[in-house]
């Protein structure tokens, strides 16, 4: 499976260093990646830009008056189409999935390896739609 792509994925992560990480490496690998550091930031880009946003990558735990998840469904009303992938340090999958029974929405806790989020990134972008 090639895990480079040219798809956009929008990662919102309050964490500097982390995002800038991701940022370099899934630009690296051909991703056009837009960056948020708040739910209030990533509500902006996704209004403003213009083009497809394939993949949303979102930390569950945020600071501010939004919630991961409640940002991830005000994303999702907006962009109905873009998949899915939350990520958190502080839940696992059986307490994520208690929160968000939706299949279409992956998982990934914190840390993971560079590979690990290619690969499942790779998996949600090769998806097909679900009807």
């Amino acid at each position: 499976m090639a895990l480079s792509g040219k798809k956009t994925v929008l990662v919102v992560d309050d964490e500097e260093d982390l995002l800038a990480l991701l940022r370099k490496n899934l630009k690296a690998d051909g991703y056009t990646v837009l960056a948020a550091s708040s739910g209030a930031e990533a509500l902006r880009i996704c209004k403003q830009h213009t083009g497809a946003i394939h993949l949303v990558i979102v930390d569950l735990v945020l600071p501010g008056k939004i919630t991961g998840l409640e940002l991830l469904q005000r994303l999702v009303s907006m962009r109905p189409e873009m998949k899915r992938l939350c990520i958190s340090g502080y839940l696992d999958e059986g307490m994520f999935r208690q929160e968000v029974p939706d299949q279409d929405t992956a998982f990934l806790q914190k840390p993971f390896t560079p590979d690990e989020l290619l690969r499942t990134m790779r998996t949600l972008l090769d998806a097909p739609r679900q009807a």
